[in-house]
This record gives C-alpha cells, sequence and structure tokens, in this order.
C-alpha cells in the first residue's frame, strides 16, 4: 500500500452518520500497521463543496 492507492475497504462497523458498507477510499497514510485512508462517495448531497485547488 502506498499514498494515492484506491483500495477496497469494508466499513460495516460504523457508527452513526459515518459512510459502512464497501466502499472505495484512497490511502493518504501508512505508518506501523495504521493505515488512513478517506472513504469515497457518489453521492453529492446538499452539502458537498467543490474547491478549485488555489
Amino acid at each position: 500500500m502506498k499514498n494515492g492507492d484506491i483500495w477496497l475497504v469494508d466499513l460495516t462497523d460504523a457508527k452513526g452518520h459515518e459512510q459502512r458498507g464497501m466502499r472505495p477510499a484512497i490511502i493518504i497514510g501508512s505508518a506501523n500497521g495504521l493505515v488512513v485512508v478517506v472513504p469515497l462517495t457518489s453521492s453529492t448531497g446538499s452539502q458537498s463543496r467543490r474547491s478549485s485547488g488555489t
């Protein structure tokens, strides 16, 4: 695993409003057996934001 990789992850233990189920996620960090991911969604919803990157 390396930063920027996209993996399919199982988020079935999510609580409250967290995303759950099987979904793609971007790896943003990995060290000492701990992997940090950002889950992706296809839903834009009413609170979505778009950034120009500047």
